[in-house]
């Protein structure tokens, strides 16, 4: 065309497609009506726009020896792409010199989109195939293998890699020597259309399986593939076979295998063919819906997401994905929408239930979430720093706060800014091991902060690689200078239990000399005892003698104070007894009214003597508790001795019992002396008396009272005391209100009279008459 035309400014006027002429700088100096009809681009600047399009592709022209140049060009212009055949020739003068340079532009934009669009469809078309769930290959021309889909993969073993390109594999493929010979005769002469019959094949672990081919090249051949066939495992996949033989140009099959909700529709949005999942909960019956729209087919609930989604992919013809949530049975549900636009003016929409997946993200959030809680309040000093520079990346708020920094000096402090000068080699050796890629576990140093406080520490250390290299470096660490301080206080606390343990067995020690001591104290008096009761027998038989009746005054007085003695005796071995923890309650379920009216009554010849008013009152006529009734009788009486000790002649003295939901009160409340308010603190004090002026007139070691609290207090109940100076006392304990479960379930709190009387006469012995 160019060595037709002499006159290059005709040559351009009358050709019907764009032409440019550039001069010898590249500057535009013709170009034709034609090139003002270029869509897109406004004719004031088109001379910039050409020439800024074309400029480089021209220089390069320019300056080879070539006259003529043909080459491809996309124009883009605003977000419109055309595609241009670009043909350039050289003009010279008449000295041979550049002159101009004529470009001429066939527009190719439709062919160029066909070619995209056909290889497009090509590769979803591999795609498809080497995703199908059976066996399929495709042959080249030479009867090298150029497509082995995953399926072949996974039912011969053989991998693509292996395949491709070998013609060599045919010889291992087929183990029948006869049916080998003929498929390589077949190859030989470039027939490749020999799988039309069952046929065994070869596995790579040894197996033989027979599969089922079906050339499907016969009825569709596509370019560059001389053979191409479908095959399945005959043995595990007869259901599929079939299939393939009645509906092998329906490729679209393969979507039956999908474990969701799928439906095909037409141009105007005609279901096709519907399938669904049992694991949805749509409550779908493909066989109703084939023919109807599927707007009309859809759940309410998601008509006017599943329009939006349709016209979107079919705007772009491309893929779409969406995710919806539903509420299905009081529960959100999550799908994942999938809407593929086909070449063949169909439709593709596939949902899938995608909750377990939600939840598992929704888990891994938490879990970040947990982890960098982890992070922000863990006590240790967590950091992770760049092995390129030794830059902290990212640390805790404890290491923070360890080495007086600031958070934003977190990605520009290094290491080696809290490194002690000792402990540089020791950092040094360790970063030698982590950067082969060992962990570190234990490594001592002393650290410094940034105002140069040291102290040392204890680090684990473990490498974060990339592609085979150490980028980062994770570190756990904690100061252990507390370390020698505890190891002190371990060794202390071990000098301390040997000493608790001397200290017990000096406890136990002195609980037994007590014991021992009372087992000496009470034979002597009780042989002195014995000696006044036969003393006494005889003074009956000297009764109305002067002498008589100041031996029968002696004998009383010595007999009182055998039982002072004994009670203190006990009192000193009780007190020890439960200072050293050998003192056991003998619970049982005893009737607590009983057991305190007994007592009460027990007392009344005491009460004759000094001419005093006793009273006893219950709001209830029986009460089942657990107590030891020994230690309830020593109580009580030890109260009523108080009580007895401090009225005078005409007082009263009041023993109530009252019941609640959670406790049995009794209380001993008497119109005696009274206790000053500053001293009802020191009152259950151990050997303390309220007023040291009362020891001449009424007797006690100032035991008992502690005594009644502690035994109270095994009782798992309290005692507390009332008292108005001159007015009176009032001691109230509280015992728990429940019972013990025991083979006898009520006890029988019997005592014989002469035992119950002793025990008065031994508690009430201070108490002179």
């Amino acid at each position: 065309m160019f060595d037709m035309c002499t006159d290059v400014e005709s040559f351009c006027n009358h050709l019907p497609i764009p032409i440019i002429i550039f001069d010898k700088n590249m500057e535009i100096i013709k170009c034709n009506e034609e090139i003002y009809n270029l869509s897109h681009i406004k004719s004031d600047c088109i001379h910039e726009g050409i020439k800024g399009w074309l400029i480089d592709d021209l220089n390069l022209f320019k300056q080879n020896m070539k006259q003529r140049a043909v080459f491809e060009k996309k124009l883009e212009t605003n977000n419109h792409f055309q595609y241009f055949k670009v043909q350039c020739k050289k003009i010279l003068d008449e000295n041979a010199q550049l002159k101009s340079i004529v470009v001429i532009l066939n527009d190719i934009t439709a062919y160029k989109k066909t070619e995209i669009e056909m290889k497009e469809k090509n590769e979803r078309l591999y795609s498809a195939f080497k995703n199908m769930p059976i066996v399929m290959d495709a042959i080249d021309e030479k009867g090298n293998i150029i497509l082995w889909n995953k399926e072949c993969e996974r039912v011969i073993g053989y991998d693509q890699e292996v395949m491709k390109n070998n013609r060599k594999i045919w010889e291992k493929l087929y183990q029948n020597e006869e049916y080998k010979q003929k498929i390589m005769k077949e190859i030989s002469v470039g027939n490749y259309n020999f799988r039309d019959v069952e046929y065994d094949i070869a596995c790579k672990d040894g197996s033989i399986k027979t599969i089922s081919g079906f050339n499907i090249s016969k009825e569709f051949s596509i370019d560059s593939w001389c053979s191409w066939a479908f095959g399945v495992d005959v043995i595990h996949g007869k259901n599929i076979e079939e299939k393939l033989r009645k509906k092998i140009n329906e490729l679209d099959k393969i979507f039956e295998v999908l474990p969701d909700l799928y439906f095909r529709i037409d141009a105007k949005w005609n279901i096709l063919d519907c399938k669904s999942s049992r694991h949805l909960d749509f409550n779908i019956n493909p066989k109703e819906y084939i023919g109807k729209t599927i707007i009309n087919a859809v759940p309410k609930d998601i008509k006017l997401f599943t329009y939006k989604t349709i016209n979107e992919a079919l705007n772009i013809n491309a893929l779409v994905e969406k995710e919806l949530s539903i509420k299905r049975n009081g529960q959100i549900k999550y799908y994942e929408s999938r809407v593929i636009p086909l070449a063949t003016e169909e439709i593709i929409i596939i949902i899938r239930d995608v909750s377990k997946r939600k939840i598992a993200q929704e888990n891994l959030k938490d879990s970040e979430i947990r982890y960098r809680n982890f992070f922000n309040i863990c006590p240790d000093f967590i950091y992770i720093v760049d092995m390129k520079n030794h830059v902290i990346m990212d640390a805790n708020p404890a290491f923070i706060r360890k080495f007086l920094i600031d958070k934003k000096d977190i990605g520009h402090v290094k290491i080696t800014d809290f490194v002690a000068d000792e402990s540089v080699d020791i950092l040094r050796k360790a970063e030698f091991k982590l950067l082969k890629g060992e962990a570190i576990v234990g490594i001592q140093f002393i650290a410094k902060n940034i105002r140069g406080n040291t102290f040392q520490i204890e680090s684990n250390c473990v490498p974060i690689m990339k592609d085979g290299i150490v980028e980062k470096i994770l570190c756990c660490t904690r100061d252990i200078s507390e370390r020698t301080k505890i190891r002190e206080i371990k060794k202390k606390e071990k000098e301390n239990r040997k000493l608790l343990n001397a200290a017990k067995a000096y406890e136990k020690l002195r609980t037994e000399f007590f014991a021992n001591i009372s087992h000496e104290f009470r034979t002597p008096i009780n042989v002195i005892l014995g000696a006044i009761q036969l003393t006494d027998t005889y003074l009956k038989d000297m009764n109305g003698s002067k002498d008589c009746e100041k031996i029968t005054k002696m004998n009383k007085s010595i007999k009182q104070n055998c039982y002072r003695l004994i009670r203190l005796v006990n009192n000193l071995i009780d007190i020890t007894r439960i200072d050293s923890g050998f003192l056991q309650l003998n619970l049982r379920n005893c009737d607590i009214v009983k057991i305190v009216k007994d007592i009460t009554d027990s007392v009344d010849p005491f009460i004759a003597v000094k001419n005093l008013k006793l009273t006893f009152h219950a709001d209830m006529d029986k009460k089942i508790i657990a107590c030891d009734p020994d230690k309830i009788e020593r109580m009580i009486l030890n109260l009523l001795s108080n009580a007895i000790k401090f009225t005078k002649e005409g007082d009263k003295i009041a023993v109530c019992i009252k019941n609640t939901e959670a406790s049995v009160m009794v209380s001993v409340k008497d119109s005696g002396i009274g206790i000053k308010e500053e001293h009802l603190k020191i009152i259950f004090e151990r050997f303390r008396q309220v007023n040291k002026s009362f020891i001449r007139e009424h007797e006690g070691s100032g035991i008992g009272l502690s005594l009644v609290k502690n035994l109270v207090e095994m009782h798992g109940g309290s005692i507390g005391v009332n008292s108005t100076y001159k007015e009176g006392t009032e001691f109230i304990i509280k015992l728990p209100n429940k019972r013990i479960k025991a083979p006898n379930n009520i006890c029988d709190c019997n005592t014989m009279h002469s035992e119950k009387v002793e025990k008065v006469f031994i508690e009430f012995s201070d108490i002179y008459f």
